[in-house]
């Protein structure tokens, strides 16, 4: 507290005018300690304001006793406007604080609009290549693409597979409305089983087009090719094969487990295709064209636990050593000559290593 003395001889000695803006730096830097409650920060203001006080009344002049009329009017006033001073101050502090909690407050419901933004375009993002290639799916997310926009794309080489499961039919009709359930959650296991196997590595060059009752669709070489054609070819011919051998044994497994006899019947072809998106709201992604139609063919006209190929896939999987067995010429629904396909065992393995298959000719 900083108290003057008048200089003046027989005037009585005044409260300094450096008292108040003392009182109201101390008292103001209670704001610097924004960090701490506001509830902290009002104990502290009132806590300075009695302590001048206090100190005002006790002590109130330097060296003389003024007049009690004259001390009396100081003291009021003083007080007076230090408790209009901690009010004010308070209010302050009080906005500040309450700002700040709304600054705070939109930061925070900012940064958890912006994560469930996120969050939602990777679900987004998710969904899409889950009916859509990656490929493909990139192109749908591009934020200047026109809705309406037609993706269609024309491919040379494609390995095209329908497999399905002919006996399931008969499984469903023998059992009553009750029980349909649970032959449709049979049928989905098994689906997702062998959706599990387009999650490794090796079989990362194929598509599943689609599931059409107890027929699997899928296809190799609908990215982008690399390399030689003919190596290209034989490639996506050995993996479909590959994929097919491991669908027969996820089957033969869970005929194990839910003891039931289903087979397999594959067909397969191979040659150009379209691939394109259709609609906008609900895009399905699909392939059109004499190859896609072969190899429905090939499938209804198999045998079960066999895969029945045409000739020029035929042709491709010979000099990977497989074991073919040609059923002759036959005619073919969509084609105007009998035209002449194999048929590989499923349970059949390859009778040559790759470095050595131009050696091993093997149609039997």
């Amino acid at each position: 507290m900083i108290i003057a003395k008048s200089d003046l001889h027989g005037v009585n000695p005044f409260t300094s005018m450096v008292f108040m803006p003392a009182c109201v730096s101390h008292i103001t830097s209670v704001f610097l300690l924004y960090r701490i409650p506001y509830s902290y920060r009002c104990i502290l203001f009132t806590i300075d304001f009695v302590i001048f006080e206090i100190l005002l009344s006790v002590f109130p002049v330097y060296g003389a006793a003024p007049a009690q009329s004259f001390l009396s009017y100081q003291l009021t006033t003083v007080a007076i406007n230090l408790s209009f001073l901690l009010v004010l101050l308070l209010f302050i502090d009080w906005i500040t604080n309450y700002e700040r909690k709304a600054e705070n407050a939109c930061n925070v419901s900012f940064q958890n609009e912006e994560r469930d933004v996120e969050t939602m375009q990777d679900i987004n993002k998710l969904l899409i290549e889950n009916i859509l290639p990656s490929s493909v799916a990139s192109k749908f997310l591009a934020p200047d693409r026109p809705v309406d926009e037609l993706y269609a794309r024309q491919h040379e080489n494609v390995c095209v597979m329908f497999a399905s499961i002919p006996n399931f039919k008969d499984f469903w009709s023998q059992w009553d409305t009750s029980r349909k359930l649970e032959c449709l959650r049979l049928l989905n296991e098994i689906v997702c089983e062998f959706d599990k196997l387009l999650s490794k590595p090796k079989f990362s060059s194929i598509e599943k087009i689609k599931t059409v009752a107890s027929t699997y669709m899928a296809a190799a070489g609908l990215n982008e090719m690399e390399g030689d054609l003919d190596d290209y070819n034989y490639r996506n011919a050995t993996i479909m094969i590959e994929f097919a051998l491991a669908m027969s044994q996820i089957l033969d497994q869970l005929n194990r487990d839910a003891f039931q006899n289903f087979e397999l019947r594959i067909g397969m072809s191979v040659g150009p295709l379209v691939a394109g998106v259709i609609g906008a709201q609900k895009p399905q992604y699909d392939i059109w064209g004499n190859t896609v139609n072969l190899a429905s063919r090939m499938d209804t006209h198999g045998e079960p636990r066999k895969i029945h190929v045409t000739t020029e896939l035929g042709e491709i999987l010979r000099r990977g050593g497989y074991r073919m067995q040609s059923r002759g010429k036959i005619k073919v629904k969509g084609v105007k000559e009998p035209m002449e396909t194999f048929l590989i065992e499923i349970d059949s393995k390859r009778n040559s290593s790759v470095s050595n298959i131009s050696n091993h000719p093997s149609t039997s």
